[in-house]
């Protein structure tokens, strides 16, 4: 199914890189279960989210890689409620082909360990029935869900700090 990505934005809870009948694409899973093709490459439509959500990547990027140790593969936060860990979601066929999705931390029910005949190690269950493959170890898996528990941490905790009154209007907004 194809929508406006504004449309779907908030309710986004995976970016997935796919090879569609075009060729690079990007699954939008949302929280509901539904899936949303996005026709362009999930590097293009990481902008495009990120310029509906007013977001400065490289902002981000240069103060949490810091506080991270990390410099690339860096989560990153949509809004209050979701944070987005970088998961390896598929094999690339060609060189420079997109191996990364994202997945919303909050999302996630379960990580769990493949059988060892399949090529991806684990998987990762999603609260809305979703089960994705992800091509990295549950242990790095965990590891890339705790990074980026803990930049929403140090992102929200930052903002709440300067301003509190943000989580009240937050908390009364969702309810």
């Amino acid at each position: 199914m194809q929508q406006n990505l504004k449309d779907v934005v908030d309710r986004i809870v995976a970016i997935v890189p796919i090879y569609g009948d075009g060729g690079d694409a990007t699954l939008l899973i949302l929280d509901d279960g539904q899936e949303v093709i996005h026709p362009k490459t999930i590097a293009s439509c990481l902008k495009q989210i990120w310029r509906i959500y007013s977001f400065d990547w490289k902002a981000y990027r240069r103060e949490y890689r810091t506080l991270l140790n990390q410099r690339n593969l860096l989560p990153w936060p949509a809004d209050f409620y979701r944070m987005f860990a970088p998961l390896k979601l598929r094999q690339p066929l060609i060189s420079g082909d997109a191996a990364y999705g994202y997945v919303a931390i909050e999302a996630v029910e379960e990580v769990g360990q493949n059988e060892p005949t399949q090529a991806a190690k684990s998987f990762v269950s999603l609260r809305c029935g979703h089960r994705l493959a992800v091509y990295l170890e549950p242990r790095e898996v965990h590891k890339h869900l705790q990074a980026a528990a803990y930049a929403a941490q140090q992102f929200w905790g930052q903002r709440l700090k300067r301003d509190p009154y943000m989580l009240m209007m937050r908390a009364s907004e969702r309810y």
